[in-house]
């Protein structure tokens, strides 16, 4: 594996680490944000079951249209990420037919049985290392793509956390 290969590699490693540190952060926001949400609504619930008449229907209204809003911008949030993903998917896969066929004739041009085995080592390291280049890659990705589908799930939460109370 070439050096500056590595060194992507490594720096790629290192952003989406800081991604995971970021999402899980998220993640806990979320948790917080979602059990002060939760447990003033089924109060709220209980108490509207109890006096229907003084019920805070227009909360009641809001719930359904807040998640479904965050839904949308979730989803919304992955498309924007998909691009991307089958790019690297597709030039993936030409970089690997390219490097396949060059192997190929290598192999088969070898002026002795060594030298065609000695073609096809260097092609199965050299698959590896560009493998493992496109799973960081995908991974990075993905943190990235969980980072913006969360982020409009966690506003819409913590909105309704500050203003449940």
């Amino acid at each position: 594996m070439s050096a500056s290969r590595t060194a992507h590699d490594g720096r790629t490693l290192v952003r989406t680490m800081a991604r995971a540190q970021s999402n899980a952060l998220q993640a806990a926001q979320l948790t917080t944000a979602s059990a002060t949400v939760i447990g003033r609504r089924m109060a709220m619930g209980h108490a509207a079951m109890q006096d229907p008449a003084n019920a805070d229907h227009a909360e009641f209204l809001r719930m359904g249209a807040e998640k479904s809003t965050a839904a949308m911008e979730a989803a919304g949030a992955a498309l924007r990420q998909s691009p991307a993903v089958a790019a690297s998917l597709a030039r993936y896969g030409f970089a690997e037919a390219a490097a396949a066929w060059q192997s190929g004739m290598k192999v088969a041009t070898a002026p002795s049985p060594a030298g065609a085995a000695q073609a096809q080592i260097q092609y199965a390291t050299e698959a590896f290392g560009r493998a493992v280049s496109l799973y960081l890659g995908l991974g990075a990705a993905a943190a990235r793509m969980a980072g913006a589908m969360t982020a409009p799930v966690l506003r819409t939460a913590a909105a309704n956390a500050r203003r449940l109370g």
